[in-house]
């Protein structure tokens, strides 16, 4: 087996880390007709179909062409398939997995693939592309023929000026020696995963609240920013006159460059930006959500333009980011469309189940996380809690805050 080319360290820390994007769907699977078609999509990927080998001091990626990438079959529901997904593929034995839960008359299918090629727009085209290779077998349709895509180029050729340390040390816990033999699932603690909650909104909802953010001359990643920080904050008990909070966003730069990057042609093309702010008490998520609109709209032209930090001034002159009180990681994962399906089959929703809720040898996460997604117009935002910081009572209320701040921040306008 010839290696393909080596890996940047970017993506040799990612190589432990097995995301699995899911899809719900109403009616019955015609299961030879998708493993079928994910044979056929990895022949089209072949990323789908490689394998990571360790060549001394570097890691690199084959492609091989004689083992078919993994297809699990299940019967049950959403527990099934992310039991299934601790599970995942070796990294030296294949990169994906297509997993199939089937129940009564809905099922889900979830896409695990290494974190080293396939981010969150790789993730959703390739689903995209399975669920349309599928519908035109299941329909009779003629597939059009195509050609197998080049492996992504490496995240390093667009972003090595752009990358700090910041940037390489929050995947770390990713680069520890993980064993793929997990325990049974009744073996697995609890509590070794963080307290996790989904929160929905309607379409017409989400629709509100695009229209408030562009209101008030916010994005929508920045509005919600400002709800989360602001729900935090209620959960928080302060003598202090302004509250130290800290909110971590990922950009992504594939639409901020020229050309742009298409999904697959380059993963990882993210980075961090942290914005400190110390919040008044007579500040609402609105105030929030302006102050890190502020910073972000400074920070991000000075990153991608690789210029060195003047300064460490901070909106509303907040201290360093260990000293902050209250702190939250939020990934905009975009809109996501809505799959092609056959007649006699629906795609319903569509989910995120990261390598935190199904690895129990990673390591924990330290501040919340939340997952913003919309698909099919519909607004998500999946937030994940210290288990150790938080009760699940606190979580509760604190999700309860923040999806009526966002619903009630759409009617206003």
């Amino acid at each position: 087996m010839t290696p393909e080319r080596q890996l940047d360290r970017l993506e040799a820390l990612f190589r432990h880390s097995y995301p699995v994007f899911w899809v719900k769907y109403s009616g019955e699977i015609d299961e030879p007709i998708m493993r079928k078609a994910f044979t056929l999509l990895a022949e089209y990927y072949p990323a789908l179909r490689g394998v990571i080998l360790n060549t001394g001091d570097k890691f690199s990626f084959s492609v091989s062409n004689n083992t078919p990438p993994e297809f699990t079959s299940l019967t049950g529901t959403e527990d099934d398939l992310r039991n299934s997904a601790r599970y995942r593929p070796h990294h030296t034995r294949g990169l994906s997995r297509l997993i199939l839960v089937k129940g009564e008359d809905s099922g889900y299918v979830g896409l695990q693939v290494c974190h080293t090629f396939f981010d969150g727009p790789s993730l959703v085209t390739t689903l995209a592309d399975l669920w349309q290779i599928y519908s035109d077998l299941i329909n009779g349709s003629m597939l059009m023929p195509r050609d197998s895509r080049s492996i992504p180029a490496p995240p390093s050729t667009v972003m090595e000026s752009i990358w700090n340390e910041e940037d390489l040390a929050g995947q770390n816990g990713k680069s520890s020696n993980s064993s793929y033999e997990f325990p049974d699932r009744q073996e697995i603690d609890s509590d070794v995963f963080a307290i996790e909650h989904r929160a929905v909104l309607s379409i017409d909802e989400t629709e509100g609240l695009i229209h408030a953010s562009r209101n008030i001359q916010t994005s929508l990643h920045q509005l919600i920013c400002g709800v989360v920080l602001n729900a935090l904050r209620g959960e928080m008990r302060t003598t202090q006159s302004t509250t130290p909070m800290s909110c971590i966003s990922q950009v992504d730069i594939r639409n901020r460059v020229v050309p742009r990057i298409r999904p697959m042609e380059i993963g990882l093309v993210t980075f961090v930006i942290n914005t400190h702010l110390d919040v008044r008490p007579d500040d609402d998520s609105v105030s929030i959500a302006k102050y890190i609109k502020d910073h972000l709209d400074t920070e991000i032209p000075r990153r991608l333009r690789s210029d060195p930090v003047q300064d460490d001034k901070r909106t509303r002159g907040g201290a360093k980011a260990p000293e902050r009180t209250c702190s939250a990681f939020v990934l905009n994962a975009g809109a996501v469309p809505k799959f092609t399906h056959p007649k006699n089959l629906d795609t319903i929703d569509f989910g995120i189940i990261t390598d935190h809720m199904i690895n129990p040898n990673l390591q924990r996460i330290k501040i919340p996380e939340f997952h913003v997604y919309s698909y099919d117009g519909r607004l998500s935002i999946i937030g994940r809690f210290p288990r150790d910081i938080f009760t699940e009572s606190a979580t509760t209320g604190i999700v309860k805050r923040y999806t009526e701040d966002l619903i009630a921040a759409g009617k206003a306008t």
